[in-house]
């Protein structure tokens, strides 16, 4: 009446397709309950335990330098998509970030472990980082978007960003982002996810060439000439903690499955386990320093027809 809206659900779970009958005393809605779980599996094993849970979004967890915390951005209670952290072995999650009208999506941390860059969208997309106590978002790169300047990467003393650039899914160049000039230097292959190694001196990703998709797990030196192959025709490569194996996913949509091979590249590839059900925007994912796994899983129920009277 006065021209303000009101909820007329209350439930869990997602509300869809509301239709309200001809009188308007009903109206009918699909109800979906979904879950997002935060799992540390082993892969020798087969154990998977639950670190923590939540019917909202929760994705790309990536863990601390010294591998007791976890980072990853999900929905806020008061609003906004927030970045949150929560430690390795379970406990209540703390919000870093609290702008409420903005998405605060990716986060990586910084080589020190005392701040975190994340892609940030509120008035306009950017590339930014916050300070572990919270606080207001720096901003590192304007006009910066997943969607398009993809995957990016800091580099262990935070001078450069190696990023891809994407046309729809696939990457068509790869760059590295000079923060004290602003320029951008073509790099010499073009790689998907690309991520710096602990030292600095190499980049690897997935190498795609005459934009072959999904390419092939290479390993970089960040001054060339050439990339080395380690595995084929897979994505979304990780260090091991010591950098002496090379993690990487194969396959694409609601389950998928992560391999390890030394950086030798000689063939010794192992499938260790099948990441699934997973969310649509795919496995990010982390190894501990113990070789477990720290994943999402992604839950959905069946879901159900609704019929509910309105008050007049």
């Amino acid at each position: 009446e006065n021209g303000e809206s009101k909820p007329l659900l209350s439930g869990s779970g997602d509300d869809d397709f509301p239709d309200i009958s001809a009188d308007g005393r009903q109206l009918v809605y699909s109800n979906r309950r979904e879950r997002f779980a935060l799992i540390l599996s082993d892969p020798d094993t087969g154990e998977h335990r639950l670190i923590h849970e939540s019917r909202q979004l929760l994705l790309a967890p990536e863990l601390s330098p010294d591998h007791g915390t976890i980072v990853y951005f999900s929905v806020a209670r008061d609003g906004g998509v927030q970045i949150f952290t929560i430690p390795l072995v379970g406990g209540a999650p703390a919000q870093i970030s609290s702008d409420p009208l903005a998405t605060h999506a990716i986060p990586r941390w910084s080589a020190d472990g005392k701040s975190l860059y994340f892609y940030h969208t509120r008035d306009a997309a950017s590339f930014s980082r916050i300070g572990m106590s919270g606080g207001d978002a720096e901003t590192i790169v304007h006009d910066w978007d997943w969607t398009v300047a993809n995957g990016a990467s800091v580099s262990p003393d935070e001078t450069q960003v190696v990023y891809s650039r994407l046309t729809g899914q696939v990457p068509v160049q790869t760059l590295i982002r000079h923060l004290s000039t602003g320029k951008d230097e073509a790099f010499y292959a073009t790689l998907e996810y690309p991520r710096w190694s602990q030292d600095g001196s190499s980049i690897i990703g997935a190498l795609h060439v005459d934009q072959r998709f999904p390419g092939d797990i290479a390993k970089c030196p960040v001054t060339g000439p050439a990339c080395r192959i380690i595995a084929s025709d897979a994505r979304i490569p990780m260090f091991s903690s010591d950098e002496s194996r090379i993690y990487y996913v194969r396959g694409f949509g609601l389950s998928q499955d992560l391999y390890v091979a030394s950086m030798v590249g000689d063939g010794d590839e192992r499938k260790l386990m099948t990441m699934a059900p997973l969310f649509p925007l795919g496995p990010f994912y982390d190894i501990t320093e113990d070789d477990k796994i720290v994943w999402v899983r992604h839950e959905q129920d069946p879901s159900e027809l609704w019929l509910t009277k309105l008050s007049e």
